[in-house]
């Protein structure tokens, strides 16, 4: 087990760390530890989250009584506006979906009346059509019928069955 010798890092200018190129993380440990009392926040780099901590840490430390209470209190008024950002956050999400869903069930409902008014109105078209030529072809044996034409005569002109023409000289 090998241990760490703080006194080759004390002589060192606390802005020096930026530029050193330590070999293991043990030397820039020894290197924060001898100097965090004279160091600044900008002497440490940003991807160097755990020696920022460790040197904020240090700062709170050296703080007064009431300085303690109003980090504490800034520390916490950040948390809560943290919170109310996420709690509005999530909160515009819900409201927006349920905004979207709604404007698709209505962009839906329209929709599908739509479709179905047309759908609709083609199978009215359709069955007019039918209900038209089944009404001529009535029409057309009921002429031949009383003109006197036989109803096997009458059913091969007409295109109906000679069972629809006997009902019909049944009427």
């Amino acid at each position: 087990m090998g241990y760490l010798d703080l006194s080759k890092f004390a002589a060192l200018n606390p802005g020096q760390i930026k530029d050193m190129q330590f070999t293991d993380r043990q030397e820039k440990w020894g290197y924060t530890l001898a100097n965090v009392g004279r160091m600044e926040l900008q002497d440490l780099s940003q991807e160097d989250e755990v020696f920022r901590s460790v040197f904020e840490d240090s700062m709170h430390q050296k703080l007064t009584k009431m300085g303690k209470e109003e980090y504490k209190k800034s520390v916490l008024e950040y948390e809560d506006v943290q919170v109310a950002v996420r709690y509005a956050r999530e909160l515009g999400i819900e409201e927006g979906r349920a905004e979207g869903l709604e404007q698709g069930r209505e962009q839906g409902l329209e929709q599908g009346r739509e479709e179905g008014l047309e759908q609709g109105r083609e199978q009215g078209r359709e069955q007019g059509i039918q209900q038209g030529e089944i009404n001529a072809k009535l029409l057309l044996a009921r002429n031949m019928l009383a003109e006197g034409l036989e109803p096997a005569t009458v059913a091969k002109i007409s295109g109906l069955t000679e069972e629809e023409i006997a009902n019909m000289a049944g009427e």
